[in-house]
């Protein structure tokens, strides 16, 4: 999954102590990949996804982007997200899947308490960090033509404490828990897995921000190898962008773990002279890592995921 606009100090500190690849995205000149589409690429809009309730459900998650990324706009209540153009950033060929959106983020996250949201610990390593990312709700397409890169001041949140972060190069662990500076009324806690566990039955769907462009579902994904105790492998269809993606056991819709590497995004096409995403069969390349929900209870109470 290509990694994109971490801080610089995140990055000093990936190439020095970790040993497991991630996924969050760097700018385009810092190549670092880590993911990849796995048989049918099963990734769509906002807008595409008929089921009301799975929509319902992306709303509850968030784009982390740097906060000199979002400008004011001409319109009143609204700020505008800055990014480049997708495809020309990552210097894809012109018939990859959204090729003309906009790459904005850097992870992603979701809610699970009124004001905590969860993402990859290697999203948000430091007070730094936390000081200078925007959580925002709502980046998403809403119809074909829509502007996703307006969004109202309402739906922009700022990191108020880290309440814990980890990254565990030897273990796999890698996630954070992070306290909005207020709480959030417009949309709902996600509802997380608290008993039983995963098995290689379970089904997946992971909701986030590929590459840091707009929301996308994915559901199609299998359970590889549940043999670590902090996460599991599996065949999602993720990109650099994706870390810090809710992922859900498609049949209950709970949420079951945290997207956080995976194998390389894109290979270079000789002939055509661009990028394309990396396709492996279902059981092809090395899989991408959900580290396991039950991680971030040890940090929580139940009175941290009760809604209103």
């Amino acid at each position: 999954m290509q990694h994109g606009l971490v801080y610089l100090l995140v990055l000093l500190f990936m190439a020095s102590c970790q040993k497991f690849e991630t996924q969050s995205q760097v700018p385009v000149r810092k190549k670092i990949e880590t993911d990849v589409i796995y048989g049918v690429d099963d990734r769509v809009d906002y807008f595409e996804v008929e089921d009301s309730h799975w929509q319902e459900l992306t709303l509850s998650t968030v784009a982390l982007i740097d906060h000199k990324r979002i400008e004011k706009s001409n319109k009143p209540g609204f700020m505008e997200l800055q990014g480049p153009v997708f495809g020309h950033s990552f210097h894809l060929c012109t018939d990859e899947p959204f090729f003309e959106q906009n790459s904005v983020g850097f992870c992603s996250g979701f809610l699970v308490g009124p004001d905590i949201v969860v993402t990859a610990g290697h999203c948000i390593r430091n007070e730094y960090n936390c000081e200078n990312v925007r959580l925002v709700f709502g980046f998403h397409y809403e119809t074909e033509d829509h502007n996703p890169t307006l969004i109202s001041k309402k739906n922009i949140f700022q990191c108020k404490e880290i309440i814990h972060t980890e990254t565990n190069g030897v273990t796999g662990s890698d996630y954070a828990i992070l306290r909005l500076n207020k709480k959030v009324t417009a949309f709902n806690p996600l509802p997380i897995r608290q008993t039983g566990t995963l098995t290689l039955d379970d089904p997946l769907t992971v909701i986030g921000y590929p590459s840091g462009i707009p929301a996308k579902l994915a559901h199609g994904g299998l359970i590889r190898n549940i043999e670590n105790e902090s996460y599991v492998v599996t065949t999602l269809d993720t990109y650099g962008g994706n870390s810090g993606s809710a992922v859900f056991n498609t049949n209950t819709r709970l949420v079951e773990g945290i997207l956080v590497r995976g194998a390389t995004d894109f290979i270079f096409d000789q002939e055509d002279r661009c990028r394309r995403s990396n396709r492996c069969q279902e059981s092809g390349c090395r899989g991408e890592d959900v580290v396991r929900i039950e991680k971030i209870m040890d940090h929580l109470t139940p009175s941290d995921l009760k809604a209103y």
